[in-house]
C-alpha cells in the first residue's frame, strides 16, 4: 500500500483564489458562409481542442471511452484518431462510445455542413440559438454573449421552472429562443442556407442482465463498476476523487485499480462525514484532502458561476485550487449512482425505510395517465416556498400561473420514458434521472472546467444497462448498496458510512433502523444548536449543513441577499420578514433559497 499522507483541514486555511471559470467552446454559423469556432482562450488540462484532418475541423469538448480506452485529447494521436472514425462513420462512432461527457463539432469544408453531436447523457450543456440568418452556439451563457447574442431576452416558463423545481425541463433554458442540444443526437447543418437535419442516435448500452436475486445484483453491479473504472484509468494524468461518507463515491473508490489518486470532501469542518471520508481514504491507501465551507461563499462560489449558466447553486469547485496543487487533472464524480442503483428517488413511508423496504410496486399503464404520473411527479419535485418568498406578490402571481406550461413540459418528458418503461416507479425513476441528474447535478462538474475534467463510472454502458434490471425493493433505502459493501468489499467494511454512522461488518438488517436513529439523533443536534445560537453543535452527519449554514452563516445569507437586491422582481421587505428568525431554525430547504436567487439574477 502507498504512503498517506492525510491533510488535516487547517492544510487549506490560505483560501487559495479560484481560477477564472471560462466559456471552453462557442462560435456561429452564418448562413451563405464558413463558420467560426472559438475555443477556450484558458490553457486547459484536456480538451477541448481543434483537430484539423483534410477537409475536417474538428472541436471536442469533453471526454469518451471507446474501444475500453479513455480519449482526453492530451495527445496528437488521440485527435488523430478520432479524425479516422468521425471520417469513416461518425454516427457508428457515437453508437460505440461506451462512457462519455462530450459535445463535439465537426465542420466539412468539402461539403460544407457542420454536425453537432454529443453523448447519450447529454450532461455537458451545449447551449444553441437558431436565428433567421444564424446559429449561435456556446457551452456557456456568457459564450453566446461573446458570439454576439447579446440581446438574450428571458424566457419566463424556463425561469418558471427554476424557480419552482431548481432547474429547466427537457432541453429548455432560461433564455427565450436557446435550446440544449438534446442528448444523443446528431444535428447538421447546411451552410449554404442553415437547413437542419436533426438525428437521435439510439442509447449506446449492453444489453440488460437477467438478476434473480439481490446478490446476484450486487455481483453485477460492483463486476460492472470495476469495468468500468479500468475504462477510465490512464497513468499518465492526475487524479482525483470526489469523496463524501456517502454511498456513490465510496463505490468508486472501493472499485478504482489503483490508490494513485487524491481524495478531496468540502463542507463543515465539524461533521461526521468529514472524519469518515478521511477514514474511507485511510482504508483504500489514497491521501485525502479536506475544503472547509465558511464566511460568504455564496459570493465567491454561488454568484461567480451565475454568468456561465444561469444558476446559483453550486460549490464543488470549491476544491479546484487544491486539486491544481496537487497536479489533478481529471476527478471521478459519483453522479447517476444514486439513480442507478442507490433508490435516490425511492421515498417510502418511514416505518418501510426503517425496515428497508420499497413501496408497493404500482403498474403505470394501468393505473396512470400521462397527466396524472406528470402531476404526481410536480408534486413530489415542487420547491415548497410558502416561508420564504421574497419576489414581490405580482411576480408570485406569474409564477403559480405558470404552472400548466410546467406541467406541460412534464407530461412530454413522461411520455418519452414510456418508449422504455412501463411502471410507475421506473417512468418517475427515468423522468427524474433524464431532467435532475442531467440539468441540475450534472452541472457540478461542468464547474472544475476547462482545468479539471470530471469523470463519471456510473455513466458507463455496462452499469447503465442495470436500470430497470434491478427491482425496486432491491434499490428501496439502499438497500443494494448495503448489500455490497457488507459482502463484496472486505477492504472497507470496517469503515462506517454517513447512512447509518455502523460499519457495514454488522448484520446488514440493523443499517435501516441505524440510519432512522441517526436521522432523530441528527434533528436533535439541529434544535439544539438553535437553542444555543451554534455555541453548541452537536452530531452533525452530512458535511453540507444546509440548515446550520442557513442558520447561523449571516454573511453567506448577506451575500445572497446583495446578489438579489438589484432585481427587479425581488422584495427586500419580504426577504428580511423570511429571515428574521432563520436563527431559530429554517423553515425552508437550501434548495429553495438558491433556486430563489438565482430566478432573480435573470431578471437584474
Amino acid at each position: 500500500m502507498n504512503s498517506v499522507v492525510l491533510k488535516q483541514p487547517s492544510a487549506f486555511e490560505d483560501r487559495s483564489p479560484l481560477p477564472e471559470l471560462a466559456t471552453s467552446l462557442s462560435g456561429s454559423i452564418e448562413f451563405g458562409h464558413a463558420p467560426r469556432l472559438r475555443l477556450s482562450p484558458v490553457a486547459s488540462a484536456t480538451w477541448p481542442t481543434l483537430v484539423r484532418s483534410g477537409a475536417l475541423e474538428i472541436a471536442i469538448d469533453g471526454h469518451f471511452v471507446v474501444a475500453d480506452r479513455l480519449f482526453l485529447g492530451r495527445t496528437p494521436q488521440e485527435g488523430e484518431r478520432v479524425a479516422e472514425w468521425v471520417r469513416a462513420d461518425l454516427p457508428g462512432f457515437l453508437q460505440r462510445i461506451q462512457n462519455g461527457y462530450f459535445n463535439m463539432i465537426v465542420n466539412d469544408h468539402e461539403r460544407g455542413e457542420t454536425h453537432f453531436c454529443n453523448d447519450a447523457f447529454g450532461g455537458l450543456p451545449l447551449y444553441i440559438a437558431q436565428q433567421p440568418d444564424r446559429i449561435v452556439f456556446a457551452s456557456t451563457y456568457a459564450g453566446l454573449r461573446d458570439q454576439g447574442l447579446t440581446d438574450q431576452k428571458v424566457d419566463p416558463v424556463g425561469t418558471a421552472e427554476l424557480y419552482w423545481i431548481g432547474y429547466q425541463l427537457g432541453n429548455r433554458t432560461a433564455l427565450r429562443n436557446v435550446r440544449l442540444l438534446p442528448p444523443g443526437n446528431l444535428w447538421t447543418v447546411r451552410w449554404r442556407d442553415g437547413q437542419l437535419q436533426v438525428r437521435e442516435l439510439p442509447t449506446s448500452s449492453s444489453a440488460r442482465p437477467t438478476l434473480r436475486t439481490i446478490d446476484e445484483a450486487a455481483e453485477y453491479s460492483v463486476a460492472s463498476m470495476r469495468q468500468a473504472a479500468k475504462r477510465l484509468h490512464r497513468t499518465d494524468v492526475g487524479f482525483g476523487i470526489k469523496v463524501s461518507g456517502g454511498m456513490d463515491s465510496r463505490m468508486i473508490c472501493g472499485t478504482w485499480p489503483d490508490s494513485n489518486a487524491h481524495t478531496y470532501t468540502y463542507g463543515d469542518r465539524r461533521s461526521s462525514e468529514v472524519w469518515l471520508a478521511r477514514r474511507l481514504a485511510l482504508a483504500v491507501g489514497m491521501k485525502h484532502t479536506f475544503v472547509p465551507l465558511e464566511g460568504d461563499f455564496f459570493t465567491t462560489l454561488h454568484a461567480a458561476v451565475f454568468p456561465l449558466h444561469g444558476v446559483t447553486e453550486f460549490f464543488h469547485h470549491a476544491a479546484l485550487p487544491a486539486m491544481q496543487r496537487d497536479g489533478v487533472t481529471v476527478a471521478l464524480d459519483g453522479i447517476a449512482g444514486g439513480g442507478v442503483i442507490g433508490g435516490q428517488w425511492s421515498k417510502p413511508s418511514k416505518w418501510r425505510q426503517a425496515l428497508g423496504l420499497a413501496e408497493p410496486e404500482r403498474d403505470a399503464e394501468a393505473s396512470f395517465s400521462d397527466e396524472q404520473i406528470a402531476q404526481r411527479i410536480f408534486d413530489r419535485i415542487r420547491l415548497a416556498d410558502a416561508h420564504y418568498r421574497p419576489v414581490l406578490p405580482e411576480v408570485h402571481r406569474d409564477l403559480t400561473a405558470l404552472w400548466p406550461d410546467i406541467l406541460h413540459d412534464i407530461v412530454q418528458e413522461v411520455r418519452q420514458s414510456r418508449a422504455s418503461f412501463t411502471t410507475y416507479d421506473d417512468i418517475c425513476t427515468d423522468v427524474t434521472f433524464r431532467n435532475r441528474t442531467r440539468r441540475y447535478i450534472s452541472l457540478q462538474g461542468v464547474f472544475y472546467r476547462p482545468y479539471v475534467e470530471s469523470l463519471y463510472p456510473f455513466l458507463d454502458c455496462d452499469v447503465m444497462a442495470l436500470r430497470g434490471a434491478v427491482r425496486p425493493e432491491w434499490i428501496a433505502n439502499k438497500r443494494l448498496y448495503v448489500e455490497i459493501f457488507t459482502r463484496h468489499m472486505p477492504a472497507i467494511r470496517s469503515v462506517p458510512g454517513v447512512f447509518s454512522l455502523l460499519p457495514f461488518t454488522i448484520p446488514p438488517s440493523l443499517h435501516f433502523p441505524g440510519r432512522a436513529v441517526r436521522y432523530g439523533v441528527e434533528q436533535v443536534g439541529l434544535k439544539i444548536s438553535y437553542g444555543t445560537r451554534d455555541r453548541v453543535h452537536p452530531w452533525a452527519s452530512n458535511a453540507v449543513q444546509w440548515e446550520r449554514w442557513l442558520a447561523f452563516n449571516s454573511a453567506f445569507r448577506a451575500g445572497a441577499r446583495s446578489f438579489m437586491r438589484g432585481s427587479r422582481v425581488y422584495d427586500d421587505a419580504a426577504f428580511k420578514r423570511d429571515t428574521r428568525d432563520v436563527a431559530a431554525g429554517p423553515k425552508f430547504s437550501a434548495t429553495r433559497f438558491l433556486a430563489t436567487a438565482a430566478y432573480c439574477g435573470h431578471y437584474s
